[in-house]
């Protein structure tokens, strides 16, 4: 298998779907999982209820995103008429983003007077 992708802060991450439906495609929704601290980037997008076209994900790269390699979870595509299908997908891409701040604050201390 190929590296994936890396995209680093001010790239665009774009995933492009070629898809069919007799009723037009409306809603197309994907989840991405970071492997090594489980968070999760989303993705939506829109047929335009279109019988065959491609639509493209995109997601803007920001210090809020964690670095490290991103697999898809899931890609859900529904039709005009409101079925819906699910899709696992092969896809994957990495983020190198500057180290950013992820933590809440620290409880140093507490008490009760």
């Amino acid at each position: 298998m190929s590296e994936p992708r890396t995209y680093r802060l001010g790239d665009t991450i774009t995933v492009e779907l070629d898809l069919e439906d007799d009723s037009g495609i409306a809603a197309v929704y994907a989840l991405f999982r970071n492997t090594a601290t489980d968070d999760h980037l989303y993705m939506e997008g829109h047929g335009a209820n279109q019988t065959r076209t491609t639509v493209v994900l995109a997601k803007d790269v920001t210090d809020n995103i964690r670095t490290g390699e991103y697999v898809c979870e899931y890609i859900s595509v529904s039709d005009v008429r409101g079925n819906s299908k699910e899709y696992e997908g092969e896809l994957r891409f990495r983020v190198d983003t500057p180290p950013s701040d992820f933590e809440g604050p620290n409880l140093m201390d507490a008490r009760v007077k």
